[in-house]
Order: C-alpha cells, then sequence, then structure tokens
C-alpha cells in the first residue's frame, strides 16, 4: 500500500509541474488547489480543527483583516499560512502560530494577489 502511495504522488507531482510548464506562481496555485481538494475530500475532524481555529484566529485578530486591517466579515475570509510546505504534516500547516485570517482579495498567495479584486 506504501509503494502505491509513493507512486501516486509522484506521478500527481510530475504532472503538477508538467502543467505548470515551469511557472512557479502557477505550480503554487495547482498545489494549494489539489491540497484545498484534499483537505475537503478528508475526514469532518480536519473540517472542525479548521473551524476551531478560524474561531481563535478572529478572536487574536479582534475581527480585523491581518493583510488591510479592515474589519473581516464573520464568513467568507480566509486562513492564510505562513509557510505553505507542509511535507506531509497532518495538520498541513494549519496551526496558529503559522496562520492568520484575511479577506480573500487580501490574500497574498491566493488566485488574487493581494490589492486586486475578482473580476
Amino acid at each position: 500500500m506504501q509503494e502505491q502511495w509513493l507512486d501516486l504522488r509522484t506521478r500527481i507531482d510530475h504532472l503538477v509541474r508538467d502543467t505548470s510548464r515551469g511557472d512557479e506562481s502557477i505550480e503554487r496555485f495547482f498545489r494549494r488547489q489539489l491540497e484545498n481538494w484534499a483537505i475537503n475530500q478528508g475526514s469532518g475532524r480536519v473540517q472542525n480543527i479548521k473551524a476551531r481555529l478560524r474561531n481563535l484566529v478572529y478572536q487574536r485578530q479582534e475581527g480585523m483583516c491581518d493583510e488591510c486591517s479592515e474589519p473581516l466579515p464573520l464568513k467568507g475570509w480566509e486562513l492564510d499560512r505562513l509557510s505553505a510546505a507542509f511535507h506531509d504534516e497532518a495538520d498541513q500547516g494549519y496551526r496558529m502560530d503559522n496562520v492568520r485570517g484575511v479577506h480573500s482579495h487580501c490574500h497574498p498567495r491566493g488566485p488574487y494577489a493581494a490589492g486586486r479584486t475578482p473580476t
């Protein structure tokens, strides 16, 4: 089973690299999308942990965006991981010391670079 998992990871890694054609920002975007997909496919345990973490981050930041210092809505804001390299960590980098709350349009590594708005 472990060998099959390693083979699958290697094939996915090659596919992401080939598809991004050397563009590091596109490769990061694809990896983030894959990670989010994997989280959403996983157990409810991960979702419950992220929900609790979101509440703690919101309280810690007193409801303000860590990027622009404007108020965050109760829903629709994002957890920004300061280090997105999770290297098979069970929590995938979602730890209190590695996250901050930001608007989706302020997310510096999201699909909308900080300061841009979705079109």
